[in-house]
């Protein structure tokens, strides 16, 4: 019996690793669009060691991941990922955006 979980899990490796780079890259795209579309520049906020900068930029990173990892956990194939990972990514960011000082 466990012989045949391994074999399942070795054969839906591939699979989740598309989907799991697909989302990434979603998650890497809204990143960097809120990074377009704030006034400062976050980056060199955070490399001048401006704590209150990296503590914001950590929870929009993660509001942006939390839907994402929802969309990845109930996805059945990559098309899923791609069409309903950039919605559930959007709905994020004019969060994000309200509450950036």
């Amino acid at each position: 019996m466990f012989d045949t979980i391994l074999t399942s899990a070795f054969h839906a490796l591939p699979v989740f690793a598309a989907q799991f780079a697909v989302t990434l890259l979603i998650l890497v795209a809204g990143v960097l669009i809120y990074q377009m579309l704030t006034p400062h520049n976050e980056a060199q906020l955070i490399r001048e060691n401006n704590t209150a900068a990296g503590v914001a930029f950590g929870a929009v990173i993660l509001s942006l991941a939390l839907p994402l990892a929802m969309c990845l956990a109930r996805s059945v194939s990559i098309a899923d990922i791609i069409v309903w990972g950039p919605p559930a990514c959007s709905d994020g960011l004019p969060s994000s955006l309200c509450f950036t000082p």
